[in-house]
């Protein structure tokens, strides 16, 4: 029997936990829902600005990256096609070439170019149909 009250006094103690920490939810559910109809606080929009930068620095990195990539790969495949060239296996030299001239980077799509997603527009079945 000890144990049974035992066990009933800490699931009693886990509840009543539980309930302050529900009350502690509501509580900064109501203000976080305050506060979005007041608008964004000053700190709020640093924080998204510096995000935005970390982002944009992020993807200029990825875009550095990525062309040293497609430069060392062109620059590898024209090493490969003389050596292979100076091999005599010219079939195999001019397909290295062929691969080096498909990794020079092209023109970057503009905003001419961007075709965004359609997306139907649902329609309503008339009364006549």
């Amino acid at each position: 029997m000890d144990d049974d009250a035992a066990l009933l006094a800490a699931v009693e103690r886990r509840r009543e936990l539980i309930a302050v920490r529900l009350e502690e939810l509501r509580a900064r559910r109501r203000l976080l829902a305050a506060r979005g109809a007041r608008g964004s606080t000053a700190a709020d929009v640093a924080a998204a600005e510096r995000s935005a930068m970390a982002a944009r620095r992020h993807a200029e990195e990825a875009r550095n990256r990525a062309e040293q990539r497609q430069e060392l790969s062109r620059h590898r495949h024209l090493q490969a096609a003389a050596v292979l060239a100076a091999a005599g296996d010219h079939e195999a030299a001019a397909r290295h070439r062929a691969a080096a001239a498909a990794e020079r980077p092209g023109e970057p799509a503009g905003r001419d170019d961007y075709e965004p997603r359609r997306v139907g527009i649902p329609t309503i079945p008339s009364s006549d149909e």
